[in-house]
């Protein structure tokens, strides 16, 4: 029988090659599609705003293993225009250490309903996922 693990850290879909080798003779090849579906989000960062005012929420992330890893953060296509993230790329800080400072910030221009962002923010090995969502503060009549 044959185990094998398959635990990737960030989605990806690739072709293999699976060949198997028997000490008494005999070699198999298995051609094998690979894939490796996004994960559930991370979290959840919820941001209230004033119309037209900006209102940015910070938190650390450091790297999955001991050293420090270059990445790119970036916000989906399907993200609402009014929100930023920086920075967008440079170094994380590797794991035990304070981490690397991400900001997110929400600018609303109009009334309505809640808004959406999905955050990625991805290293050659790794990738996390976060949506945002904004709101404006609950209205209280006078």
């Amino acid at each position: 029988g044959f185990k094998v693990d398959f635990e990737p850290l960030r989605p990806f879909r690739t072709n293999v090659e699976l060949v198997l080798n028997r000490r008494s003779g005999g070699r198999w090849r298995f051609s094998l599609f690979v894939s490796a579906d996004p994960p559930p989000v991370d979290d959840i960062i919820r941001i209230q705003a004033m119309i037209n005012r900006t209102t940015s929420v910070s938190f650390k992330l450091t790297n999955h293993h001991k050293n420090p890893a270059c990445f790119q953060a970036r916000l989906t296509e399907d993200s609402a225009y009014q929100f930023t993230v920086f920075p967008t790329s440079g170094i994380l800080e590797p794991l035990g250490e304070d981490g690397t400072t991400f900001i997110i910030s929400f600018t609303p221009s109009e009334y309505g309903r809640a808004l959406f962002a999905k955050l990625i923010i991805e290293t050659e090995e790794m990738q996390w996922s976060y949506e945002i969502q904004g709101t404006h503060p609950e209205y209280i009549a006078p």
